[in-house]
């Protein structure tokens, strides 16, 4: 019983460390739930707001709309991750005929120049919302968002899933996590889409069982316990970014809304990362897959042309380094040409390590260096 106790209390002390670190106020959407009476009602939640003139939602366990509550509400069911609120934004809507919602928030304190972040932020798709998507991010800024700002599609969030994956999880929350480096005087956090919606790619996906209301023709997103915390004061396995399971979705058919194919064809590949062991240039068999996936583009896009940079992490610095930076590259185009692709349209350049991707000098870090990049010439 003694011991028991024990580690409840210890539970109890190691979450309240974790909150005190996390420069959010109110990463968990926290507010008084019962007062909850429409949509649109994010400011209840204390620090947060939306930057347009249509708000964000808020969900809660203790809301006496039942549109508006949790687990169960208008656009399906879920249970929060952090306390008894969480959000909702939308993301998207069939050409475009609803506007899209954003959260947006102040840090407790300016971020520290060169200081390295774990951000996160947990999501989960509605059940009756039609469409998942890509390009759903978080940014960091020294100056608050404006709604002018963000309709102008220029602003390029720095936390997104590293692929620009579109974000399929349903039934249970899962994060977007990334590393970050701090310029210095970053404030403000904003969550949402930023891309034009006709760059955004989606996928239909069935009604989940158990629901018998119509899926409404947008994409929507609950968000919940979003965190901004200094690397240094976590463990290694506190900043874990797109682990664990995710369950699969039912998937009736890629639609792709761009007016140009040729744009997300582009993104895919530029997109994509070749990482390698240290001080090799042996491709591992996951990146042979993602050359697959290009190969199949540049078969369809015939008027497309590769440049790809090789890069190696700052432990390789050696006078070979710019030569195993050039043969990781080689050692892509070369496969790619075994795939049938001409040689003619792929040029290799090796970058060696200056430009890094990653700056933390931990061995994960080091290893993100270690990597091979696209970027598509026409």
């Amino acid at each position: 019983m003694l011991k028991s106790t024990s580690l409840f209390f210890a539970l109890i002390i190691t979450a309240g460390s974790i909150a005190q670190k996390n420069l959010v106020p109110n990463g968990g959407f926290d507010g008084p739930g019962k007062k909850i009476k429409a949509g649109g009602q994010i400011g209840l939640a204390e620090g947060w707001e939306s930057p347009h003139d249509l708000k964000a939602d808020l969900y809660s366990t203790a809301s006496k709309a039942d549109a508006y509550g949790a687990p169960d509400n208008v656009y399906g069911r879920e249970t929060p991750e952090l306390g008894e609120n969480y959000a909702g934004i939308m993301v998207y809507s069939y050409k475009n005929t609803k506007p899209r919602t954003y959260l947006q928030t102040t840090l407790s304190s300016p971020l520290e120049e060169g200081r390295v972040y774990c951000v996160k932020f947990w999501y989960s798709m509605a059940d009756l919302a039609k469409f998942s998507c890509n390009n759903i991010g978080l940014n960091l800024s020294k100056e608050k968002l404006t709604s002018n700002v963000i309709d102008k599609n220029i602003i390029k969030p720095q936390i997104m899933h590293s692929q620009n994956a579109q974000l399929g999880q349903q039934y249970v929350f899962e994060a977007v996590c990334r590393t970050y480096i701090a310029q210095g005087g970053e404030k403000f956090i904003t969550i949402g889409n930023f891309v034009d919606p006709t760059e955004t790619k989606i996928v239909k996906v069935k009604r989940p069982g158990g629901f018998s209301k119509p899926q409404t023709t947008i994409g929507y997103y609950y968000i919940d316990d979003v965190s901004v915390i200094p690397l240094d004061s976590l463990r290694e396995d506190e900043c874990i970014c797109e682990k664990g399971a995710s369950r699969s979705m039912a998937v009736v058919f890629n639609e792709n809304i761009s007016t140009e194919h040729k744009l997300e064809d582009k993104h895919i590949i530029e997109f994509t990362q070749l990482h390698f062991d240290s001080k090799s240039a042996e491709l591992h068999e996951d990146s042979k897959k993602d050359l697959d996936k290009i190969v199949k583009i540049l078969n369809e896009e015939i008027t497309f042309k590769l440049e790809i940079h090789g890069h190696t992490d700052e432990i390789e610095k050696t006078k070979a380094e710019s030569e195993l930076s050039e043969n990781r590259a080689t050692a892509a185009k070369q496969y790619l040409i075994s795939k049938g692709i001409s040689a003619d349209r792929l040029s290799v350049i090796g970058r060696a390590s200056d430009q890094l991707d990653n700056k933390e000098g931990t061995i994960g870090g080091q290893a993100k260096n270690r990597r091979v990049e696209f970027k598509v010439l026409e």
